[in-house]
């Protein structure tokens, strides 16, 4: 691939993925061009809301087999730190760059990321200047060779004013003053952007001081319109452009850990420029999961994608079970099962 491109793990969903979902990918990411995978699931709660405790010894472990995975495949593994610090106190940031500190020690991580978005601070006066302290300190105490800052206000979105308040007057000066060794994620011009331009590029590089670090919220399917959805369409309106603008390009996947894979399999001909027509979609998906699941999906994603199960009766529902139940089950049509069967919910812990 033309790009330093990756996954992160930065949905919100119960359960999080299992070992065996979550260890497939590496090899995978080998074998199609990418790079790096951020492990950042919101409800990992030892990553941000209990990010002061240690792990489990059980998930410790777990993380542990992950990372060695990665660093058999060549992958840059990630790991994504959300120290929540309401109050600007200064003995919590003194704990959070501390922590920063051990997760390093413990798991090596090639990237560290310090994401402070999708966060309700009662008072945003402070938040900028604490957010850059944080993000200096935070990148001295950690030997990663790449840090990556999510801020607060990570897209020209005015989503994010609605949910989080209005930006602060310094926000963006302030932050644009951190090293320029630092990257910044941005998501576009919306929260789940649906293009990428030059000109979202260059409006974002102003702002954040710098390229961004593209965080593509497609296909993710944690959000309130999108949770009943499988998004499964190939990428479009990525301007191969970009490319050479921008400091990395990660891809936030649906809670369908295998279904996403046929998704990013299409990312690398959107940043070059190719246009994927219908019968080299297919082909596609059948590389990946068979000509008959190729067959399902393709004939029935104005269902799975467009209508979404909220548009879909009840007779509807079980006539697409029954299509599916023809064909031998497998980890990609196992998801779809348990899609319609009502699995994957939404989690109202995911504001955006």
């Amino acid at each position: 691939m033309n790009a330093y491109a990756g996954v992160i793990e930065g949905f919100y969903g119960i359960p999080l993925w299992d070992r065996e979902s979550r260890l497939s990918y590496p090899s995978w990411l080998r074998d199609h061009g990418f790079s790096f995978y951020i492990y950042a699931p919101k409800n990992d709660v030892f990553l941000r809301k209990q990010w002061s405790d240690d792990w489990p010894e059980s998930e410790m472990r777990l993380l542990s087999e992950f990372r060695e995975e990665c660093r058999i495949n060549r992958i840059d593994f990630g790991i994504g730190f959300s120290s929540v610090i309401k109050d600007g106190s200064p003995a919590k940031k003194e704990l959070a760059v501390r922590r920063a500190g051990e997760i390093d020690s413990l798991l090596h991580p090639e990237i560290f990321a310090f994401l402070a978005d999708d966060i309700r601070f009662e008072e945003r006066s402070f938040i900028a200047r604490d957010q850059l302290e944080l993000i200096r300190r935070m990148r001295g105490s950690v030997s990663s060779g790449k840090f990556i800052f999510c801020p607060t206000y990570y897209s020209f979105d005015p989503l994010l004013e609605k949910l989080f308040g209005g930006v602060p007057e310094d926000y963006f000066s302030a932050i644009s003053e951190a090293p320029s060794c630092i990257d910044m994620f941005w998501t576009g011009a919306k929260v789940c952007s649906d293009n990428y331009s030059l000109d979202d590029v260059e409006s974002a590089a102003k702002v954040l001081g710098r390229k961004p670090f593209i965080w593509d919220n497609y296909p993710v399917n944690d959000g309130k319109s999108r949770a009943d959805r499988l998004l499964l369409k190939p990428y479009a309106c990525r301007d191969r452009r970009i490319v050479s603008r921008v400091a990395g390009y990660a891809v936030n996947p649906m809670r369908e850990a295998h279904l996403s894979k046929l998704v990013l399999s299409t990312l690398p001909f959107a940043l070059s420029g190719e246009t994927l027509g219908s019968r080299e979609w297919k082909q596609l998906i059948a590389e990946e999961a068979g000509a008959r699941n190729a067959g399902f999906i393709t004939g029935n994603i104005g269902r799975l994608q467009g209508a979404g199960l909220g548009q879909l009766s009840g007779n509807e529902i079980s006539q697409l079970k029954a299509e599916l139940a023809q064909i031998s089950p497998d980890k990609f049509n196992r998801e779809i099962s348990a899609f319609f069967d009502g699995e994957y919910r939404f989690n109202p812990e995911c504001l955006t």
